[in-house]
């Protein structure tokens, strides 16, 4: 049991860090959209 635990605890946190990763990248993506946008 107390391993499953283990397992459980370390894959919701590399789902937290692919979150955090995915976010980082969104956010940059959208400050790309305005740059663009503001050009046209």
């Amino acid at each position: 049991m107390m391993i499953d635990i283990a397992e459980t605890n370390g894959e919701v946190k590399a789902i937290r860090k692919d979150l955090s990763a995915i976010e980082l990248i969104t956010a940059n993506n959208w400050s790309d959209i305005v740059k663009l946008k503001a050009i046209k």
